[in-house]
């Protein structure tokens, strides 16, 4: 697909590191999963075998091939029994090698590999050509951290629970039953704190579970241990004193019969099978085209979205990834201001997908893919419904009353949506990328689980420390606080509308200046574009008085009204950070200063806050790689969305919080001549 594109872009050799060591892309047709029979298999069709040329080169690795890389490794004595595998992905070949395949090419399968060195703590990375039985680099990457490894957690709990220190300021807390007793496991962020430089660290909140299904309402606070986990030691516990632990907050799932007036029955079928077909990677869903993955730090990934006209798929998008979360705390005590959570750089935020279901975080109907991991040691598991795809109604798609011709005009609307959910600790997130009748691509988050609670002596605002204890939180239950904080989302756009010659367009909307000829009355208004032509003018922020908006042009490319054809990137909700410029996260994450960015494309930036983000003590991705001012006019560029929320807890969101959702928009703007969702005796729908 997408064959021109390529003839216009210099093929660039594949043995360079591709940005998208996105082992994901399988396209998850691991295609059984031994889920109920809502799963529509039979939709899947003309899957084809693992060897097969007619297969696409973003085919997700299998587990075969994941272990061929491995054993390649151990013959070359490139790794040894210290060796831990932080990921195994695929190394994407080059987008032009993409852009120009077509069935029988055979494109070179590669594996990006990151491992890091128990003890030693020597991390290396490197890319295996699995095709061709050699490895192309493997490169110690010295002053670097690679994120949380799986056995860790365990680990860490072992060596907490077993410090004498530890276990005698539990005992001063009334708890000898430390079975009863959640370690968290937090990477340690950086704060130039004395000895702390190259060790790879951890702190420990930890809670008390016993009677409880619900941890996290109970909170052992002012207590936490710094672990060395390279050098398997407890360095220190740091206990500020004894504060009450919270009663249990527990919640249970309701079905409906425990509501005093329980709801009616509310079922959504397709009796007749899904309208979208799932072949040999590709989804097709009426016009629209598209391929998807699954990677172990960002999850699920968009490829090669298009919208078919007149049997030829126009492009839009050629990549659409998260590249990083974080979730920074207002809370600036000592046993809280560490607490900056990078959940892709530091916890590989892709691993930690949910097994979703159907009848709950699915439609019955819907198809669900399973997606392949590699351990520490580098042998793989499969993660059953990592991602699931279905149709939706989407209420009202358009309508308008003739009532002079008592003609009333309704077209309900269908989406199409493919999500995968993530849990990280106690929140857990739903990513929904939702596509639209009228050519609109929607990305829409959604934050629940459990806000992360304090625990302090007030029971009540009347009480003498309420004041003390709310300084940077929320009293929602007896002994617990719900410290401010806030969620960022970096989303990486790789935008190709009408193929890859794009630029961005500013657009401000302004009231119009008074003019007896041009304005007479008052009231008109315009709308502004101004070009973003370098990386610096590109670093923009919202502005709601403006109805600040970003659009994705082609200046090559009109409609047959003669505009530039564009999609345009539309907010919604969105924050700024309030952490200080002077704070470590800010710092480490310069990408949360605004929330437009703009980059000419490069295969090896993939990652907002940087390729490791664990223990960073700058910005090593967007604020390093925009310090060169590149121009991003009139070609291939990637666009940078940084989508916030302010989370001010209220007591109405615990012991669980109701889902909030927020996302952004890109909208067709130009691309089409009309309505793309009116069909028309002369139009090719």
């Amino acid at each position: 697909m997408w064959n021109l594109l390529a003839l216009c872009l210099p093929i660039v050799s594949s043995l360079i590191r591709n940005p998208y060591r996105t082992a994901m892309i399988g396209f998850l047709l691991l295609w059984r999963w031994g889920l109920p029979t809502a799963v529509y298999a039979q939709t899947t069709d003309d899957v084809t075998a693992a060897g097969s040329t007619t297969r696409h080169p973003l085919t997700p690795l299998t587990k075969d091939e994941m272990a061929q890389a491995v054993a390649l490794l151990k013959t070359k004595k490139l790794i040894n029994d210290k060796s831990r595998f932080a990921e195994i992905s695929l190394q994407e070949p080059d987008k032009a090698s993409i852009l120009s395949w077509q069935p029988g090419v055979t494109l070179p399968r590669q594996v990006f590999i990151v491992t890091l060195e128990q003890k030693t703590g020597r991390v290396f990375e490197g890319v295996v050509d699995i095709s061709n039985r050699k490895v192309i680099r493997w490169t110690e990457k010295p002053g670097v951290q690679p994120y949380m490894l799986l056995d860790e957690e365990d680990i860490v709990d072992q060596l907490v629970k077993a410090d004498p220190r530890w276990r005698a300021a539990m005992r001063k807390r009334g708890i000898t039953d430390f079975d009863n007793v959640q370690v968290d496991v937090w990477a340690a962020g950086y704060f130039a704190l004395p000895g702390q430089d190259g060790l790879r660290l951890y702190r420990t909140p930890a809670y008390y579970y016993k009677n409880s299904t619900n941890p996290y309402s109970r909170p052992i606070e002012n207590l936490m241990a710094l672990i060395d986990i390279n050098a398997r030691r407890v360095i220190d516990v740091i206990d500020d004193g004894v504060v009450p632990v919270p009663d249990s907050a527990d919640f249970a799932e309701d079905d409906g019969e425990s509501q005093r007036n329980p709801l009616k029955p509310l079922n959504a079928t397709m009796p007749d099978g899904v309208s979208f077909k799932v072949k040999n990677g590709e989804v097709v869903w009426l016009n629209w085209h598209f391929r998807f993955g699954f990677h172990p730090r960002s999850g699920l990934i968009l490829y090669t979205v298009g919208y078919e006209q007149a049997g030829k798929v126009r492009p839009i998008l050629y990549r659409a990834s998260l590249s990083e979360t974080l979730v920074p705390y207002g809370e600036a005590s000592a046993q809280w201001f560490y607490r900056n959570a990078f959940d892709l750089g530091e916890y590989n935020l892709g691993r930690s997908a949910d097994t979703l279901r159907p009848g709950k975080e699915c439609p019955d109907y819907a198809m669900f893919f399973d997606a392949v991991f590699n351990d520490d040691l580098g042998d793989t598991y499969d993660q059953p419904a990592a991602a699931c795809l279905f149709e939706q109604d989407g209420d009202i798609l358009w309508k308008h009353n003739n009532y002079t011709q008592e003609l009333d005009l309704t077209q309900r609307a269908r989406n199409l949506v493919i999500r995968w959910i993530a849990t990280s600790g106690n929140y857990d997130y739903s990513f929904d990328w939702i596509f639209h009748e009228d050519g609109t691509l929607e990305q829409q988050t959604t934050a629940t689980g459990i806000v992360l609670a304090k625990a302090v002596v007030s029971t009540n605002l009347a009480d003498p420390t309420a004041a003390h204890d709310t300084q940077n939180g929320t009293l929602v239950g007896p002994h617990v606080v719900a410290p401010f904080h806030q969620h960022f989302f970096s989303w990486r756009l790789d935008m190709d509308v009408d193929w890859p010659q794009n630029s961005v367009m500013e657009m401000n909307t302004q009231s119009q200046a008074p003019s007896a000829q041009d304005n007479p009355w008052f009231n008109g208004f315009t709308v502004t574009p101004t070009l973003l032509a370098s990386e610096s003018a590109a670093q923009r922020d919202l502005d709601w008085t403006t109805h600040r908006m970003w659009s994705v042009v082609n200046p090559a490319a009109r409609n047959s009204l003669g505009h530039v054809t564009s999609y345009t990137l539309m907010p919604a909700e969105n924050a700024v950070p309030y952490a200080d410029p002077q704070a470590w996260v800010r710092r480490r994450a310069n990408f949360i200063s605004h929330q437009l960015w703009v980059t000419p494309y490069q295969a090896n930036e993939l990652y907002a806050a940087g390729d490791y983000a664990y223990q960073s003590r700058e910005d090593t991705g967007l604020g390093q790689w925009t310090k060169a001012n590149r121009p991003i006019a009139n070609t291939d560029i990637v666009v940078w969305y940084t989508l916030g929320l302010t989370h001010i807890p209220r007591p109405e969101e615990w012991p669980v919080m109701s889902a909030h959702h927020l996302g952004f928009m890109l909208v067709p703007d130009n691309f089409f001549d009309h309505n793309p969702a009116v069909n028309s005796a002369d139009d090719d729908h």
